[in-house]
């Protein structure tokens, strides 16, 4: 009897141990995200909770009941995802999704990777150790950053459209 509780309480810890290694973590420019409802994979596809993650990038968040339909918006850029539907919209554009936003636990999830990119992030998935890493070059938290990027951005625009002379001082 001593035995098969030692080998059920075993198989128990090991399969916590398990469920343990399998959270997946998010990161926005190298911060830990913190949901009040843990991401989940399907098919393939992470999902999050829309708010935190929107909320994360800077982006406010509107819920509308009537048509199941929620609104991040940041700066120029508008996201539309309505529950169940596998079209978004960004700036009024069709999008279409692997997966479709579901409300699990009474949150909105949504596929991580086309509200990153949506919103001008990159997206990363490390699937050794199951995070998720959002980059947002732009980040208003580092007005620094933004600059540099900026700057960047139009001097590559400059050099792939033309030479200008006032990029190389001449």
């Amino acid at each position: 009897m001593k035995k098969l509780s030692v080998l059920v309480s075993l198989a128990f810890l090991l399969c916590f141990a398990s469920a343990a290694s399998a959270t997946i973590q998010v990161t926005v420019n190298d911060k830990a995200v913190v949901f009040d409802s843990p991401p989940v994979i399907e098919k393939g596809r992470t999902l999050v909770p829309l708010r935190a993650i929107c909320e994360s990038l800077g982006a406010t968040v509107e819920w509308d009941g009537r048509t199941n339909t929620v609104t991040a918006i940041k700066d120029s850029t508008t996201v539309k995802l309505t529950i169940g539907k596998t079209i978004a919209y960004k700036n009024g554009v069709a999008v279409k999704l692997d997966v479709p936003a579901r409300i699990i636990n009474n949150r909105t999830m949504v596929p991580v990777r086309f509200v990153g990119e949506a919103m001008g992030a990159d997206v990363a998935w490390d699937g050794a150790t199951q995070t998720v890493a959002v980059s947002s070059y732009l980040a208003a938290e580092d007005p620094y950053v933004a600059s540099y990027y900026g700057r960047l951005t139009r001097i590559t625009h400059d050099i792939d459209t033309k030479v200008s002379p006032s990029v190389y001082g001449i």
